[in-house]
């Protein structure tokens, strides 16, 4: 009977030791869960703050060169751990700010020059990691107005010339088979 009594005691008391095990889990998990929504709230703030120093492009959270921007142009995705580094350490953010004028900049002299040589740029990603490098992919589409124009107002011409050339040779046809017709 004792060695029942020990496992039945034992079992109670692994089980009380688990149900306080899980308590402490779901506590900690709730405290971490609350310090991450802390932390990512801060770091959305600070990010506002930065975007009115940048406001060509739209700066959001991101870890990595992110799809979710397809068909759209000058949203930059920065790593969260920047954004703190960034917070506490006056020097980087500093650092980095600049970065992201100097990023802004860059995009603008890119969509500037792409316009100028008829292209437009469709989809473009970029990624600043937690270091401060930028990834950057972009797609742009040739569409010259000029050119389409050009190439429209030939074919015109073209088809007009072919008409003329009908035009003549069925003249010289007529005139031809009337030369023939006054021989016989």
């Amino acid at each position: 009977m004792s060695n029942y009594n020990s496992v039945y005691e034992s079992t109670y008391a692994s089980s009380k030791k688990k149900a306080v095990r899980k308590e402490e889990t779901k506590e900690t998990a709730a405290a971490q869960k609350s310090a991450e929504t802390a932390k990512n709230s801060r770091n959305e703030e600070y990010l506002k703050d930065l975007q009115k120093q940048v406001p060509y492009m739209k700066l959001q959270i991101g870890y990595g060169l992110n799809t979710n921007n397809d068909g759209k142009v000058n949203v930059v995705d920065v790593n969260p751990k920047l954004l703190e580094k960034m917070q506490n350490d006056p020097k980087a953010a500093k650092e980095y700010a600049q970065r992201l004028k100097d990023v802004e900049s860059a995009l603008k002299w890119l969509d500037n020059y792409k316009k100028s040589v008829g292209s437009t740029v469709i989809v473009r990603h970029d990624y600043i990691d937690e270091n401060g490098n930028i990834s950057h992919f972009s797609v742009s589409v040739r569409k010259d107005n000029l050119n389409e124009k050009l190439r429209k107002e030939a074919q015109e011409n073209a088809g007009k010339r072919i008409e003329k050339s009908r035009e003549k040779a069925r003249e010289n046809r007529e005139q031809v088979g009337a030369k023939l017709d006054l021989k016989i």
